[in-house]
């Protein structure tokens, strides 16, 4: 951090020591959700102790847009604000009203993803970071601007239309528009190189799947390599003594060494891929009976919006699929790939049942919502001959949230789902039950 004696105004910079605080506020969207969810955590493992996050997030929110809302005083922000370690969210939040809540040592900007690239659509900056400077109850607080990062170079979403759907061409146009629109403006104080960190990291051994969707970042390992970055590039701290990882990730520990080194590469070297020396994966046993993506902790008074702001998903990218629910029906994977319902089990009065469901059904970054009070069995098979009877069922999952990943997937060819209410044979189903499983898929 930088300080400046009063007296004789004298400037020196430090790395946060456990002594001091760090308040950060990102004018974002949800990239800076992304970057931001361990931030936190992240701060704590380096030594910060009074931590104060701010992210006012409106999703796939343009320079534009943000100057709009800043002329207007709009109350258009979700903002949500991290003090002791979670997220609390404040809806119809002007950005005034935010800026004005704490004295911000660091204030961050950024462009939509899709924009993030494009020279010509940085114009409201200049505007945008007076307003901030002017504003904060802190005269030093500094404005940074963070680079986010390329799409996966899969990704089939009609913005990456504007790179030519080449990820290399998105990287190499997002360091020119930072270079020409924001290295040369003496009125922003830095630039966070999340973008070129990512960049890294996929020339290591986990290559071109650091995203959950195409654009946003997956949940383990690229969303803690961004707020690593913002870690170092902030503080200047020693991210070799940070060991802490999510305790939903705890496998993350097996790879810290593939992140640390992308961040710092980053670090030093912000507009320019520096290759991977992790270019084996480490030999890890993996228990296919936990899920890779595991449940998003169910608050269950979160709307499904709610859910998807928490893994920073934009829900309006998303549609409800239509699962054909079927009364009176279940599977059983050690029995065979069809349903039985009444005629063959006696317990088919207590299940509701899916269609045979394939990747083209439920793709990777779908998501899985099973209501508080209900319960479902994900089954799965490995070709539509699999009857052994000697096959693993899967376990039944609760009330949760659930993310579709590859090892979701596993080597099953197809899964069906078994949905009842919560216990063993608590009660037969009704069709009033059906809606308390939601399965969402990306539109794309």
């Amino acid at each position: 951090m930088e300080y400046t004696c009063s007296a004789c105004q004298h400037s020196y910079t430090e790395p946060i020591p456990a002594t001091k605080s760090i308040k950060i506020l990102a004018v974002g969207n949800s990239f800076s959700i992304d970057a931001m969810e361990y931030l936190y955590d992240i701060c704590r493992a380096g030594g910060a102790e009074e931590i104060v996050l701010g992210n006012l997030y409106i999703g796939g929110c343009t320079l534009e847009m943000h100057l709009s809302n800043i002329r207007g005083d709009l109350a258009a922000y979700e903002f949500y604000l991290n003090t002791a370690g979670t997220w609390n969210k404040t809806p119809a939040t002007k950005l005034s009203s935010a800026l004005k809540r704490e004295d911000w040592d660091v204030i961050t900007v950024q462009q939509s993803s899709n924009n993030s690239g494009r020279s010509s659509t940085f114009t409201p900056l200049e505007e945008i970071v007076d307003y901030l400077k002017r504003e904060c109850p802190n005269p030093d607080a500094r404005v940074l601007w963070h680079m986010t990062w390329a799409y996966q170079a899969d990704y089939t979403g009609s913005t990456f239309a504007n790179y030519n759907r080449n990820q290399k061409t998105m990287y190499n146009s997002i360091v020119n528009a930072v270079k020409n629109n924001i290295e040369k403006r003496s009125y922003i104080d830095g630039i966070i190189p999340v973008g070129t960190a990512i960049q890294n990291l996929r020339t290591s051994y986990f290559g071109d799947k650091l995203t959950r969707d195409g654009y946003h970042l997956n949940l383990g390992e690229a969303r803690y390599t961004a707020a690593l970055t913002w870690f170092s590039y902030l503080t200047g701290g020693d991210i070799d003594g940070i060991d802490w990882v999510p305790k939903n990730y705890p496998g993350l520990s097996d790879h810290l060494g593939a992140l640390r080194e992308a961040v710092k590469n980053a670090v030093k070297s912000p507009y320019k891929v520096t290759e991977s020396t992790f270019t084996e994966a480490p030999k890890i046993a993996i228990d296919w009976t936990k899920p890779s993506v595991p449940d998003l902790e169910y608050v269950e008074t979160d709307t499904d919006a709610d859910r998807f702001r928490k893994l920073g998903l934009d829900f309006d990218g998303y549609v409800l699929l239509d699962w054909d629910a079927q009364l009176y029906t279940l599977y059983s994977s050690t029995g065979g790939t069809t349903r039985h319902d009444s005629s063959n089990s006696k317990l088919a009065k207590y299940y509701i049942s899916s269609k045979r469901l394939y990747r083209t059904d439920l793709p990777v970054g779908s998501v899985i919502i099973v209501d508080k009070g209900f319960q479902y069995r994900p089954e799965g098979w490995e070709s539509e001959s699999y009857k052994s009877t000697s096959a693993t069922r899967e376990p039944v999952v609760p009330a949760s949230v659930v993310t579709v990943d590859e090892a979701w997937w596993k080597d099953y060819e197809f899964r069906g789902f078994n949905l009842s209410p919560q216990g063993t044979h608590t009660r037969e189903v009704t069709e009033s039950d059906i809606p308390h499983l939601r399965i969402y898929v990306p539109k794309t």
